[in-house]
């Protein structure tokens, strides 16, 4: 409400106050046009019309995030409901309808005009720095480790750019291909190693691994299956060739990284002498096999 006043009010006269509709109103009143009258003995005098308006208190706004957390990425606060008549300000300064921030911490925004100031919801903000980006050493010519490990950050190796499903601070490089490591901290966030390449490694675990692949039945006579062990998932190129007895390719699959078993149709083939081949990243592995 709004208290209506005459200025240069003359000593005994009366004063009387009408909405629009020249009505008689008492004064305070509320939004809307008003004139008024002061009258003595001489006369009556009108005054100009005056607009009364009724502001409100601002509405308290709210604001939102593109993320609560990252991993040294900016985040991006919105004002939602921010109405441009009124003062909006940022906890940390600025008064945009959006903020980007950089640091940690809690976030609000106030919003404040002729009859007072409103808060808004508060969030809080969290921007963790990434791990430092580890680097690799070579161990003699069949190991990596990383170098200067950090406590609490976990390792994960990857060869050619697949996960191997290993984790720690050393990896035997079994197969050759490009070599990295992700380190990995407890707030979630990550960071990778620059690439080695590394040469397949003839050493006793290759020959192990070797060993361990299966292939059954041989003879044959409609399928046969490939059973490899499980060392080779996520190892990639791995891909396998069927080749008659004239040199003839009757076979060749490029598996998936996750593949441990595959089965090979053999119904429509002749009977005789095939060899099998096995890329397993660049370690080759032969079988001859038997179709009756």
């Amino acid at each position: 409400m709004t208290a209506l006043t005459v200025q240069n009010q003359c000593s005994g006269c009366s004063i009387l106050y009408y909405d629009s509709n020249n009505n008689l109103v008492n004064s305070p009143v509320g939004a809307g046009d008003y004139y008024a009258t002061m009258t003595n003995l001489c006369g009556t005098t009108f005054s100009p019309w005056i607009t009364v308006v009724e502001l409100n208190a601002p509405i308290p706004v709210q604001i939102t995030a593109s993320s609560l957390s990252t991993c040294g990425t900016p985040i991006t606060l919105t004002c939602m409901n921010c109405s441009p008549q009124n003062i909006n300000q940022w906890s940390q300064g600025g008064n945009s309808g959006s903020l980007t921030v950089n640091n940690s911490g809690a976030y609000w925004m106030t919003s404040t005009n002729e009859c007072g100031m409103a808060m808004s919801n508060v969030l809080n903000i969290n921007i963790f720095p990434p791990p430092i980006t580890p680097q690799i050493n070579i161990i003699g010519v069949c190991s990596l480790e990383v170098n200067n490990p950090v406590w609490g950050v976990n390792y994960e190796w990857s060869l050619n750019n697949n996960l191997l499903g290993q984790t720690g601070t050393n990896i035997s490089t079994v197969f050759g291909g490009s070599y990295t490591v992700t380190a990995i901290d407890p707030n979630g966030c990550n960071s990778t190693s620059l690439p080695i390449t590394m040469n397949p490694c003839a050493t006793d675990i290759h020959e192990d691994i070797t060993a361990r692949i299966v292939i059954y039945p041989n003879p044959f006579q409609n399928n046969f299956i490939v059973q490899l062990p499980f060392e080779t998932l996520n190892i990639l190129p791995l891909e396998l060739f069927v080749y008659d007895a004239t040199g003839r390719e009757v076979v060749q699959k490029t598996l998936i990284s996750t593949q441990s078993q595959i089965e090979i149709n053999t119904e429509t083939w002749s009977k005789g002498i095939y060899l099998l081949k096995l890329n397993i990243s660049g370690n080759i592995y032969t079988q001859k096999l038997i179709a009756e």
